[in-house]
């Protein structure tokens, strides 16, 4: 059920639509669903927050994209900027042997995709890996 609200109620399924899921109490059931909803559709959804009941403040909070498939340079990007990190694009591209065109272009997907964090380095940029990238490379060696 929660799944198809959150389907239901994204901006492809309402013109101008958003999406704001607040993952804050409630019983552990409806909790770990809408959790679980929310992580499956996260590319669907503006905003998470959550509420501590310990200092009294509501958060933003970053989902995980667990549904992305990587292809092969994003993969081996990814995989060396884990192996390297904090590392630039320079880098990446020596060590790969790859352009640092295709570098950088890839290196901006995976970004958009919260799998890397890219930050300016002097002349360079620098990445470093996010949860999402983490758990999309735990999620490609399942498949492997």
């Amino acid at each position: 059920m929660r799944l198809y609200l959150i389907r239901k109620s994204s901006p492809s399924a309402i013109p101008g639509g958003r999406v704001i899921v607040n993952l804050s109490g409630g019983p552990r059931e409806i909790l770990v669903a809408l959790t679980a909803a929310s992580i499956s559709f996260s590319h669907l959804i503006q905003k998470t927050t959550n509420f501590s009941d310990i200092d009294r403040e509501q958060r933003e909070i970053e989902l995980p994209q667990l549904l992305r498939e990587l292809d092969t340079n994003a993969r081996l990007i990814l995989t060396d900027v884990k192996k390297h990190e904090p590392t630039t694009l320079t880098e990446i591209a020596s060590r790969l042997r790859l352009s640092e065109s295709t570098i950088s272009r890839h290196a901006a997907k995976l970004a958009n995709m919260r799998a890397i964090e890219i930050t300016p380095h002097g002349k360079n940029k620098q990445a470093t890996i996010l949860l999402s990238g983490k758990v999309l490379l735990k999620v490609c060696d399942v498949k492997s």
